[in-house]
């Protein structure tokens, strides 16, 4: 993710997906809209949503297409996180820093979005699969009880 000038969180920034087993980064796409709070900015959703960037919008550096060294750190923090932090949920968002003192922790997203992320979509349907059919036998069993 990448932040734009004066803005103060990252509900403002241009999202390039990242490939877990290379670090390659791909075009980047902005969610800002989805941030946008009252009836004012309820379903509206501006041009800048269907943009694409290859690069930095306040720099103009070519972002898309650059590879993030040291891909096998992140992942060994964020699983090393999670295990500590919240081993019972099967899915967060992760935000880390790259810095020269290596991979640093900034927030769990325990409400994350896979918006323009990369992910394994074959396990995560399957996660998703396996989880509303226990919630289905869960219900299931509970309407039993009831009647």
């Amino acid at each position: 993710m990448a932040g734009l000038a004066g803005k103060c969180t990252d509900h403002s920034s241009i999202c390039f997906g990242v490939d877990v087993a290379t670090g390659a980064l791909s075009p980047g796409v902005t969610a800002n809209h989805w941030y946008r709070l009252g009836l004012a900015g309820a379903g509206r959703v501006d041009a800048a949503a269907a943009r694409v960037w290859q690069s930095h919008p306040d720099t103009g550096k070519q972002v898309a297409g650059c590879v993030l060294p040291g891909m096998a750190d992140v992942l060994d923090a964020v699983v090393a996180a999670h295990m500590a932090a919240c081993p019972n949920l099967p899915l967060v968002g992760w935000d880390v820093a790259l810095t020269p003192e290596g991979v640093f922790i900034l927030e769990v997203n325990l409400s994350c979005n896979l918006f323009n992320g990369a992910f394994d979509s074959a396990s995560y349907y399957s996660l998703l699969w396996h989880y509303f059919d226990q919630l289905g036998s869960a219900l299931g069993a509970g309407r039993k009880k009831a009647d």
